[in-house]
Formats: structure tokens, C-alpha cells, sequence
């Protein structure tokens, strides 16, 4: 070690940490299947790697995954079971937060955070008035992405197939929480504060679609994805379709929720006013019961400690102890003068994505009117529509139960339910 330095930290095909370089690594996936864990056996049983880990699911090696990151070698296990520092940190016991990050074997970037993690072995439950309780809080991380210092979630669950989510305008990752709980027996979810969002930095050099398509490009490089699937909403829908315009043979099936390469009329007329109107004025500021509140009545699905989480990832505090949204108020160039140039690019992009691709829209939604809808799926060479009866643009908000079943469906080739 030089200066007293730890060399960086890689992953082995074992899924511990080594040091250097790992020759012909491959973007972080093992070309030959690891050695089984005893932490591999335990949970997920002897034919673990042999069979599809349910009924109907692809056989595991159907599909890439990342580059295992199990925790230190003294392994978790199902149940919530795991690591003695998560478990005196979620119980609040102090557990040093130094310790529990050296524990853990980050991918390249800045490293993980010493959050808690909650693991379950068996079907969610759920309580009365349609409340999901007991929701799975992901692992957070910090990496570099084209010089910005960007915040991103991981669900880990029972499921394998890597999915990435992409949030929306002036939103954060944390938008995700319902459906990636929903989602955790099939999927191993990925979700990240775009640039000039949640906890990633703000971006000096604008926020064109490109430089959003171009941080994608290298999260799932960074965290070693070669094959995946992609849900994008509103804004990420249009950074998924930049992206996938030269990647959609990484993809094993993309959906674009209730954004296509222009706005209906009304929605770009209304959204340009709402955008240009807020960057002028003093941001709005909630006391914290306030803010929380907003939360609960935005998500009532969501439980205590993940309107808790979402307030962090969402707001931040400031000096007068107000509380006020994260996201960076230039990004109201995205959706003037900024956002024109890009429709030609992405009616083209649509043209080119050869992959499976699903449009959702909601019926009354004044982002994605019919005639665009109908044109996206005509130019796309494999492409689907559903509408959703009856609601507007967030989607996965307005109807998280029939969003989820539609997605969950159309990821895994299964025919849509019926509405």
C-alpha cells in the first residue's frame, strides 16, 4: 500500500472483494457461473443457477446479472436475518456506520452508504384500505457518473433480472419505492436521482436529453449491467428512448410511460407556464409535518419509514429549518426552447429500438394524447400500447396496482391482463 492506502476494491468472480484489476472482467459479469456461497445454498436452496427461481421465470442463466455484492463472508440470510451491523442499526443500537461500509464491496464510484436494509423471505402482506406494510428499503450508493456525483437505490429481493426505473421531471428515485416492492420477486431493481434531482448533483452543463441518455449509459456500465430491463416515466421515458436508440440490443424490453418525443399540446402549453413561473418565484417551503403530510396524501401506500425516506430524498433542510424540493430550478430549460431541438432526434430513436417496447398512457393524461400515442407505437418496430382508463400522467401513483400488473406482465411475456 502506498501512503497507507488501501488499493481499490474489485469484485471476484466469487463475489468477495480483491485488489487491482480483474484481466477480461467483461463489465463486471462473470462469463462462468461462481462457485455457490454458503449464503447461495442456504437461501436459495441446493438447484439454485439449474431452474428459474418461480413458476414461469426465465432459467437464471437466460439472463445476466450484475457482479454479485454479497456483504461480508458472514453472509445474511433471509427473513431479515444479516449482517450485525444492519441489524443494530435498524434497531438503533449505534452500530459504527465506518464498519458497515468497509463491510460492504462497492461497485466503482464512490461507495455505499451505511443505511439499513430490510430482507424478506416470503409474500409482502398487506394491510386494510389497500396499505402495503413491511416494505423492503433499499441499499443506497454514490457513484461518478460523467464528472456529476449521482445517488441511486437498489431493491434486492428474491428476484434476479436486472430493472432499471428512470423517474420523472422535478421527481426523485425514491418515487419508486411501491412498485419496486411489487416488483421483488422477479426483478433485482436499480433507481437513480437523475442529474439536477434528489441527492445527485446539480449539472452546470444543462440538462438536454443526450447528457441524461449519456448518465444512464454509464450507471449500468458502472454497475457492470450488460442486459436489462427499463421502465422510464414522463422525463425518463424520454431518456430511455435517447438511450435506447443505440442500445436496445442491451434491453430485453423497455417501457415508456406517458411521455413520447413531444407533448400533446395542452400539456406543453400548461407545464412551460408551471416551469417558467417556479424558477422565477421563491421555492415553496413546507414545515417537515407539512412536507410529510404532502407525502402521505401523494403516497398512501407507502408506510412510516418510507415517507420518511422519501422526505430525505426529496427535500432538503434549510437554514431556517423550512423544508424545500431538491430538484435544480434551471431544469425549466428542459421543458422551453431546450426541449425543441430534441423531437426530431427522438421520433427518429423510435424507429431504430428493435427491442420489445411497451407505451402506457393514461386516458386522460395531458402529457401523451392519443395521435402521439398511436404514432409512437407505429414507428416503433415492436411496440404495444395500453391505456389506463380514467387517470392521468404519474401512472405508477394513480393506479400503482394495475401499473404494476401491466409492467410485471409485459417484462416477463406473459398476455396483459385484462383491464
Amino acid at each position: 500500500m502506498e501512503g497507507g492506502r488501501r488499493p481499490a476494491a474489485t469484485h471476484r468472480a466469487d463475489g468477495h472483494a480483491g485488489s487491482g484489476p480483474l484481466p477480461g472482467r467483461g463489465a463486471g459479469l462473470c462469463r462462468r457461473r461462481p462457485p455457490r456461497s454458503r449464503w447461495e445454498r442456504r437461501v436459495r436452496g441446493p438447484g439454485a443457477g439449474r431452474r428459474g427461481l418461480l413458476p414461469g421465470a426465465l432459467p437464471e442463466g437466460a439472463w445476466p446479472r450484475p457482479a454479485p455484492r454479497h456483504l461480508h463472508r458472514r453472509g445474511h440470510g433471509a427473513g431479515g436475518r444479516g449482517h450485525p451491523c444492519l441489524r443494530h442499526r435498524a434497531l438503533g443500537r449505534g452500530a459504527p456506520a465506518r464498519r458497515l461500509v468497509r463491510d460492504l464491496h462497492p461497485p466503482q464510484g464512490l461507495g455505499w452508504r451505511a443505511v439499513p436494509v430490510l430482507h424478506r423471505d416470503g409474500p409482502r402482506t398487506r394491510g386494510g384500505a389497500g396499505q402495503v406494510s413491511a416494505l423492503v428499503q433499499p441499499w443506497e450508493g454514490e457513484l461518478k457518473l460523467n464528472g456529476l456525483r449521482v445517488h441511486y437505490f437498489e431493491w434486492r429481493g428474491r428476484g434476479q433480472r436486472p430493472l432499471v426505473l428512470l423517474h420523472g421531471l422535478r421527481d426523485s428515485a425514491y418515487y419508486w419505492q411501491d412498485f419496486a416492492n411489487r416488483l421483488l420477486d422477479e426483478f433485482h431493481i436499480f433507481a437513480y436521482d437523475q442529474r439536477g434531482h434528489g441527492e445527485s448533483e446539480h449539472a452546470p452543463g444543462g440538462y438536454l436529453v443526450w447528457a441524461f441518455a449519456a448518465d444512464l449509459a454509464a450507471f449500468v456500465r458502472e454497475l457492470g449491467l450488460e442486459r436489462f430491463d427499463l421502465v422510464g416515466l414522463s422525463l425518463g421515458s424520454r431518456c430511455a428512448m435517447a438511450y435506447a436508440r443505440e442500445n436496445w440490443h442491451r434491453l430485453g424490453h423497455l417501457v415508456l410511460v406517458d411521455m413520447g418525443p413531444q407533448m400533446a399540446r395542452r400539456g406543453a402549453v400548461g407545464l412551460k407556464e408551471d416551469m417558467t413561473s417556479s424558477a422565477s418565484r421563491p421555492p415553496s417551503a413546507f414545515s417537515r409535518e407539512d412536507a410529510l403530510a404532502f407525502l402521505r396524501q401523494q403516497w398512501p401506500s407507502l408506510d412510516g419509514p418510507s415517507l420518511e425516506r422519501y422526505l430525505r430524498n426529496a427535500f432538503v433542510q434549510v437554514d431556517d429549518g423550512a423544508y424545500v424540493f431538491r430538484y435544480d430550478r434551471r431544469l425549466a430549460d428542459i421543458t422551453t426552447k431546450a426541449a425543441i431541438v430534441e423531437i426530431d432526434f427522438l421520433w427518429d430513436a423510435l424507429t431504430r429500438i428493435r427491442c420489445p417496447t411497451l407505451v402506457l398512457r393514461g386516458e386522460e393524461s395531458p402529457i401523451l394524447d392519443e395521435e402521439i400515442a398511436a404514432r409512437m407505437v407505429s414507428s416503433l418496430p415492436d411496440g404495444r400500447l395500453y391505456v389506463f382508463a380514467g387517470t392521468g400522467h404519474s401512472l405508477p401513483r394513480l393506479r400503482p396496482e394495475e401499473f404494476a400488473r401491466v409492467v410485471r406482465a409485459f417484462l416477463l411475456d406473459r398476455p396483459p391482463p385484462a383491464p
